[in-house]
């Protein structure tokens, strides 16, 4: 008996391995959690251009812009190993995106969740620029199990994001 085949894919995409070991390459970008780039970028009014400041890891100041945060939301394999991108479900068309959530572009961000359509604002996820107020910030900081893609977000990722910002030299 021969198996017919659909050519429609029925089965999510796999993604790559996350590459493991080895020493990190030197980089000039500043070592920061993503959540707390995230946040940083939401304090500071969630520009889409300008630059916007946060202290790394190692609490050297950086400046960083909306281009560096939003591959936190687009790329596949970042919050934990095997992890989908968060577009993979909050995607582009708020009819069919899960908690009617576009996480693709600044302007879908920015208009929120809980949207009857592309054109509407819905609930805001930024908390009126407070971080830690957020709704974003719940479901990147906090598991929740019950939640299809959340369980295992892993809150303390690091990521390169940024550059440090000159150092004030004094004038006599």
């Amino acid at each position: 008996m021969v198996a017919e085949r659909t050519p429609i894919p029925t089965l999510l995409p796999a993604n790559m391995p996350v590459i493991e070991g080895g020493e990190p390459a030197a980089s000039s970008q500043c070592q920061v959690a993503a959540a707390d780039l995230i946040g940083a970028w939401v304090e500071a009014g969630s520009p889409e251009t300008d630059p916007f400041q946060f202290a790394d890891a190692s609490g050297q100041n950086c400046e960083s812009t909306f281009a560096e945060v939003r591959p936190l939301f687009i790329e596949a394999n970042l919050w934990y190993s095997g992890s989908m991108s968060c577009v993979a479900c909050h995607g582009a068309d708020v009819v069919t995106a899960s908690a009617q959530l576009d996480l693709s572009n600044f302007a879908g961000i920015n208009a929120g969740s809980r949207r009857p359509d592309a054109e509407s604002n819905g609930t805001d996820i930024l908390g009126a620029g407070k971080w830690k107020s957020s709704l974003l910030y719940d479901f990147i900081t906090t598991s929740k199990a019950d939640v299809p893609g959340h369980g295992n977000i892993s809150s303390s990722l690091v990521v390169s994001s940024g550059l440090p910002l000159p150092e004030a030299t004094p004038t006599p």
